[in-house]
């Protein structure tokens, strides 16, 4: 957890927005063109039983996304993992980068009027984490999603995400679906409320499916969290995670920032 002190390299002056995280359902906005928007957190899980010899993992992770202009966004985050195994693992203590994302997004439409914002992302993760050690797949992941985006009410925005991973699997170290080797459906649904200027408050499910659920292959949880904004631009983002299936978190917390270079 002391890693993300790091933030402290925060010295440009940002300016104000709020952060996605500490969501996974992805927004439909971009990084305006030449900007830079960056996201650092710190996510500590308690694995299911039947996830043994795996107790707990540590997922420490930065994601940078640069705004190309006329709606294009490109994305990069690779995470810094530790797994907490019992006795009867050969490695106790896995520790190192798992895999690498690399991805973009286009933003088809702004909201208007009662017509959603509409985007559309694509990411390839490549298998920079070691696989014999449980902190990367081994598998080079191909995911396609589109998102679309509503203010419901003027407090209240509703995003929606509905994905295909055509390889690969969903799993960052031994967290998500690690038997499948493509064909998994995604999906995932948010709603946040802004109580303040400064404060946002949601909730979210996210959701992943392959063939065979019974071959831990099925994965859901659940999110509360929020944003709050220490700065123009700089902000805590906070999160409470529970899940269901072997193949997500039986409970986790996540603590993170969010910053804007302008």
């Amino acid at each position: 957890m002391r890693k993300i002190l790091w933030i402290a390299l925060v010295f440009a002056r940002p300016s104000f927005t709020l952060a996605q995280q500490p969501f996974y359902t992805d927004d439909a906005d971009v990084t305006p063109a030449h900007k830079v928007h960056l996201e650092i957190f710190d996510e500590y899980d308690w694995l299911q039983q039947s996830q043994r010899p795996h107790l707990k993992q540590n997922t420490l992770n930065m994601r940078i996304n640069y705004g190309l202009g006329k709606g294009l966004e490109l994305d990069l985050d690779s995470p810094l993992i530790a797994i907490m195994n019992d006795t009867t693992a050969s490695v106790r203590r896995p520790f190192g980068i798992g895999d690498t994302n690399f991805g973009i997004k286009y933003n088809i439409r702004p909201e208007q009027g009662r017509s959603p914002a509409l985007a559309v992302a694509a990411y390839v993760e490549t298998p920079t984490g070691n696989s014999r050690s449980g902190l990367g797949s081994g598998l080079t992941d191909i995911w396609v999603y589109g998102i679309v985006q509503k203010a419901v009410a003027p407090p209240l925005v509703l995003r929606i995400n509905g994905g295909y991973l055509f390889t690969g699997n969903t799993s960052t170290g031994v967290v998500g679906i690690t038997t499948a080797h493509g064909h998994v459906a995604t999906m995932g649904a948010s709603i946040v409320r802004t109580l303040t200027r400064r404060f946002d408050l949601g909730t979210e499910v996210t959701a992943a499916i392959a063939p065979n659920p019974d071959l831990q292959r099925a994965q859901l949880q659940f999110l509360i969290g929020g944003n709050y904004a220490i700065t123009e631009g700089l902000t805590l983002d906070i999160g409470v995670i529970g899940g269901h299936y072997v193949a997500s978190p039986r409970i986790g917390l996540q603590i993170g920032f969010s910053f804007d270079y302008r």
